[in-house]
């Protein structure tokens, strides 16, 4: 059985990256949640979680990513179609409807 710090220790790397890496109103809505669990934390624990072992690097995604991925994930949450536009690796501009079911994010675009 885990103990309460290192729990809270162990979702605060996750907020960092969500905060870091997706959309605005996602890292937002996680930055105020995570607050509030900070708020009502004792000043000592606090502190442990403040010093973290695992650092998450803060590069910024670029604002199209960050628009592309809301919109991703209100399509996955109301189960939408997306008509998507892109290049293929050929270089040609290619079309396609696609039904998302989640969004996965994993080195550079």
């Amino acid at each position: 059985m885990h103990d309460r710090t290192s729990l809270l220790k162990a979702r605060a790397p996750g907020a960092e990256m969500v905060r870091a890496w997706s959309d605005k109103a996602l890292g937002s809505v996680t930055n105020t949640a995570f607050k509030k669990v900070e708020s009502v934390l004792p000043d000592k624990l606090k502190k442990e979680i403040e010093i973290q072992a695992v650092v998450v690097p803060s590069f910024q995604i670029d604002q199209s990513t960050s628009e592309n991925f809301e919109l991703t994930r209100g399509a996955i949450d109301m189960s939408l179609k997306l008509d998507t536009h892109y290049s293929s690796q050929k270089g040609e501009t290619a079309q396609r409807v696609i039904w998302p079911c989640l969004l996965h994010i994993w080195g550079s675009t």
